[in-house]
Formats: structure tokens, sequence, C-alpha cells
């Protein structure tokens, strides 16, 4: 398989404004296999040995957990967030902490 170079260059009304750096990790954009190669690229997110359940849907991933005692869900989710993000660093990829949310849920 022959290996593609791709580079990214920054142009502002047709003025360069950096030297063009080459990019050596990441899916390429544009394509039609794009959501193909991201779903292979994440698939193995829920391998990270998780307390709580994970689901994924195509750019989304939700991880959860059900307690009883309010110490140990907050205990297990620090835990399989500092999992994920160490999967996040491995694999070169960044969260978009703005669009993390968080949902206490008690059923009585």
């Amino acid at each position: 398989m022959m290996a593609v170079r791709r580079s990214i260059l920054v142009a502002v009304r047709n003025i360069q404004c950096f030297v063009a750096v080459p990019i050596t990790v990441g899916v390429p954009q544009g394509s039609i296999l794009e959501p193909l190669l991201f779903l292979i690229y994440v698939n193995d997110l829920p391998s990270c040995q998780l307390a709580s359940k994970i689901i994924l849907y195509a750019d989304d991933t939700v991880i959860y957990y059900s307690s009883t005692d309010l110490f140990d869900l907050e205990s297990k989710l620090n835990s399989d967030l500092a999992a994920i993000s160490n999967w996040f660093s491995s694999n070169l990829l960044t969260l978009n902490i703005s669009k993390c949310n968080i949902s206490k849920c008690n059923i009585s």
C-alpha cells in the first residue's frame, strides 16, 4: 500500500501565511472513505478495559455507569475518563471538551 503524502498550508486571500507542514496522522477528509476510516480508527476505544459501558455511534461516544454509591460512581467514571484520555493521547487524538456533557439520573 502506497503512503499518501498530505500537507497543510494556511492562506488568507491567496497570500500564503505559513510553509506547508506535513500531516502524519489522522483520517483524510473529503473522501467517500472518510467515515469508514474514522470508524476503523476509533473502533478499538471500547478495548480500554473500562468499568463503564461504552456506546459508539458515528463520531459520538457515550460512557455510562450505574451505582447506588455516589463515591463509587465518581471513582469509576474518573478512572474511566483517565483511561479514555490516555487512549486519545496514544492515538494522537484530542477531545473537544466543549462538546462533553455529564448527566446524573436518579431512578426511584
